[in-house]
């Protein structure tokens, strides 16, 4: 049903082509095939792909050509493909980044044909299912995070107090005691900042989609998915960049200290094989003498694991916080409207770049 929509949608306005019709330009000269090589690859594929009913991919394949050819005719293929579907407003996209505007024009007529107070009612009531989703979510994450951290300081501060009370005070104490604690603190502290970032998340999103469920749609808005969606995800995104940043700078601080502990550990447990004694009392010396070695190859080791990659671990995740930051940080307005959601559009009213960034044009 939808592909033979998509048919007859496509010898429509293919009438429309010829007027717009150049030398197929190449728009980008990078990492691009030729134009019969790209034709050939992508097009005749996608072609394939929709008669086959993967609408999705051949989307991707038709984007993917015209990323690098001005290509009108496959333009609005991919203009039919997007409103078999009722994505008008990605229909509306393709059409005005080919300069097709008298196709732009009837095909925004026909989204704005679908707007209907009923319409409006099913965008607030969704958008509002998922800021419950999302409140739900941020409420079990700060729940899970409060008690880590509140768990890990009082795990790491009495492991602490009995690595000082040994070093300072000369005391006897355990060391497996000693940096259990220390490190199942500096774990649990991590996990529950972890947890919270998620929370923070969350909260954004949630805040986001209750702007939405509130706004005030009028029957000329912009009602589609792929625009509200994408614009509202955006949003929370800007919103938590700096949250990210905070959480993973907390994350790599803590790391720094873990890796300080960890080669102590290690050092310690060196110490002990070599100096410490036989747990067990051996009748002849080469069982005892291979028992050492075992110790001495073995609980190093162990103890390296176990330290180590918890420390690396939220120090890499503390990087990672930061690079997605940064990523989220350059998502301006105009990633929320245009085709990849990266390349700016021409306006043909005032012929500059960019749309309004409201909800309705």
């Amino acid at each position: 049903m939808k592909t033979g929509y998509f048919t007859v949608f496509l010898i429509i306005i293919s009438i429309f082509t010829d007027v717009y019709a150049d030398d197929n330009p190449l728009k980008k000269g990078q990492k691009c095939q030729e134009y019969e090589s790209s034709y050939s690859n992508l097009v005749l594929k996608a072609r394939q792909l929709v008669n086959r009913g993967y609408l999705e991919n051949a989307a991707s394949l038709f984007k993917k050509h015209l990323d690098c050819w001005n290509d009108p005719e496959v333009s609005t293929e991919l203009a039919a493909l997007y409103s078999s579907q009722k994505k008008y407003y990605l229909a509306g996209l393709v059409l005005k980044e080919a300069g097709l505007i008298d196709l732009y024009n009837e095909t925004e007529k026909l989204r704005i044909s679908q707007n209907s107070e009923e319409r409006i009612s099913q965008v607030k009531f969704s958008a509002a299912q998922k800021a419950s989703g999302f409140e739900r979510s941020y409420r079990k994450n700060k729940d899970t995070a409060i008690p880590l951290i509140i768990l890990g300081t009082a795990a790491f501060g009495t492991g602490l107090g009995l690595f000082l009370h040994e070093k300072a005070f000369s005391g006897t104490n355990s060391k497996t005691a000693q940096y259990a604690l220390m490190f199942s603190g500096f774990s649990l502290i991590g996990t529950g900042i972890r947890f919270n970032l998620a929370a923070e998340i969350d909260k954004n999103f949630q805040n986001s989609y209750s702007d939405v469920s509130n706004y005030s749609f009028d029957l000329n808005s912009i009602l589609d998915d792929d625009y509200i969606n994408k614009k509202t995800d955006n949003t929370a995104k800007l919103n938590s960049v700096q949250a990210m940043k905070n959480h993973g700078s907390t994350l790599i601080i803590l790391s720094i200290p873990m890796l300080a502990l960890s080669g102590f550990a290690i050092y310690e447990s060196i110490q002990y094989v070599l100096y410490g004694g036989s747990i067990f009392n051996f009748r002849d010396d080469g069982a005892a003498l291979l028992y050492f070695i075992f110790r001495l190859f073995i609980v190093p080791e162990i103890t390296a694991i176990i330290t180590i990659f918890p420390s690396i671990y939220f120090l890499v995740q503390g990087i990672k916080s930061h690079v997605n930051a940064s990523k989220w940080s350059k998502l301006t307005e105009d990633n929320y409207i245009t085709l990849n959601y990266i390349t700016p559009v021409i306006d043909p009213a005032s012929k500059t770049y960019g749309l309004s960034m409201g909800f309705s044009f």
